[in-house]
């Protein structure tokens, strides 16, 4: 697995709409996805940054930094080695695969992997956060 970058950042809330009322207010950012109340996605100065609800990130109430790599081939097995632990796999069909990963200190972030890219991992997970390209 390969690293090709910061796919996307995003911060969770209870109330996404209030969230993006906020955001757009201060920032100039144009709008690139929304999904009702869930999910907010602008691209600003060339990120994606988005806007989600708690339940997107697996319950987890912080920002959320997600990698975008090549394959998660072992993906399961490398973390674990490593002192992580893989919680959630979302599949998003055509866009490609989420995985949520706790560091070793419960630190929690994403990898996503395109679909045209990814080997599906050896992982028993089924349900998790979002994200979109």
């Amino acid at each position: 697995m390969n690293v090709l970058g910061i796919q996307n950042i995003y911060f969770t809330f209870s109330d996404v709409n209030r969230a993006k009322a906020f955001y757009q207010g201060l920032f100039p950012l144009s709008m690139k996805f929304e999904d009702k109340e869930k999910w907010v996605q602008f691209e600003f100065q060339g990120q994606n940054i988005a806007l989600a609800s708690h339940g997107e990130a697996g319950g987890h109430k912080n920002a959320v930094v997600v990698f975008e790599v090549d394959g998660a081939e072992h993906l399961q097995q490398r973390i674990s080695e490593l002192g992580g632990e893989l919680t959630e796999t979302r599949d998003m069909g055509s866009h490609g695969t989420v995985y949520t990963v706790l560091d070793p200190e419960g630190n929690m972030f994403q990898l996503f992997a395109r679909a045209s890219l990814q080997t599906r991992p050896q992982t028993d997970s089924t349900t998790g956060s979002h994200d979109e390209s």
